[in-house]
């Protein structure tokens, strides 16, 4: 069986077309395919029950990211937080030592430090 791509899963086979006049560079190819399908399916209100794929941040659209297989279509979709949920990093330095890196201050996506406690039952 040949190996395909991730993404291939996410919308179902396209009927082969016609060779093109040029052909495209791979990236251009690429970019056209995702335009023509949608990409990134968005995972629709009422999607049946799936399996987890990953998870990651999508630093453009500011959310956590979750990728879903759903079994009966063979498809992949994309899930964006809609709960508010906010990056965080948990660190054995303290505050003090934190506000000296002049790059994490800095970041545009740096809200606040906060000391918690930890319990180990």
């Amino acid at each position: 069986m040949a190996q395909r791509r991730l993404d291939e899963f996410s919308v179902p086979e396209a009927k082969p077309k016609e060779a093109e006049a040029e052909a495209l560079p791979f990236t251009e190819s690429l970019e056209k395919e995702r335009k023509e399908r949608g990409y990134p399916p968005i995972a629709p209100e009422n999607l049946p029950p799936s399996y987890f794929v990953s998870a990651t941040y999508d630093g453009k659209a500011g959310k956590a990211l979750i990728k879903l297989y759903e079994p009966v279509s063979g498809r992949i979709y994309f899930w964006y937080d809609n709960t508010g949920h906010k990056p965080y990093c948990y660190t054995n330095l303290s505050p003090f030592e934190l506000e000296k890196i002049d790059r994490l201050m800095k970041h545009p996506g740096f809200d606040h430090f906060e000391i918690e406690e930890k319990f180990d039952p």
